[in-house]
């Protein structure tokens, strides 16, 4: 049985709208799913180093040897030290072992290339890392000399420390100086 003209009209019309409906749901399908992978696989746009409270960095951790951190920043070595100015990061080390990680943010210092997995970086405020970790086991403001290369100023100091967590940030006049990480000393 052939179809006849008014059949094949109702089947092409059928086919056109079919494919407009296709069309429709496969642009929503691309669109929806573009979106969510826009979200969920976005690439960080900030691509330096991770500090991780109580922990250091993902390939430098407390507790690893002092030629891990050589190895990765360089640096020389002074009074128990390793000091990498040019990455804004230093190591204090015990009997070979990193025991504090120091993360600078300071022309003076160095600027170190990262942030926190919580987003706290180079232009973070005491009030952020305050909402980010929540009420600090201490905090303390003072006041003090700084020497640099050109003059002498004083300084205002404020240090929010975490030891629970094994993180600390200290503030001169407003602006983040450095990011510190130890051992915890949470009981576990």
């Amino acid at each position: 049985m052939t179809p006849n003209k008014n059949q094949n009209s109702t089947m092409i019309s059928i086919i056109k709208n079919n494919k407009k409906i296709l069309a429709m749901l496969v642009g929503a399908f691309f669109l929806f799913s573009s979106s969510c992978t826009h979200i969920v696989t976005e690439p960080d746009s900030h691509s330096g180093y991770r500090i991780v409270p109580g922990m250091g960095l993902l390939n430098c951790k407390i507790g690893d040897d002092e030629k891990t951190f050589k190895n990765l920043f360089s640096g020389t070595t002074a009074n128990g030290y390793v000091i990498s100015r040019t990455n804004g990061v230093e190591a204090l080390v015990i009997d070979g072992k990193i025991v504090t990680l120091f993360f600078f943010f300071s022309k003076n210092l160095g600027i170190f290339d990262g942030r926190t997995l919580e987003g706290i970086g180079k232009n973070s405020t005491p009030d952020d890392v305050i909402q980010t970790y929540g009420k600090p086991d201490v905090d303390v403001t003072g006041s003090g000399p700084f020497a640099s290369s050109t003059s002498l100023y004083t300084y205002h100091e404020r240090s929010i420390k975490y030891p629970s967590k094994g993180i600390s940030f200290t503030f001169w006049d407003g602006h983040l100086a450095d990011i510190r990480v130890y051992k915890s000393s949470r009981v576990r």
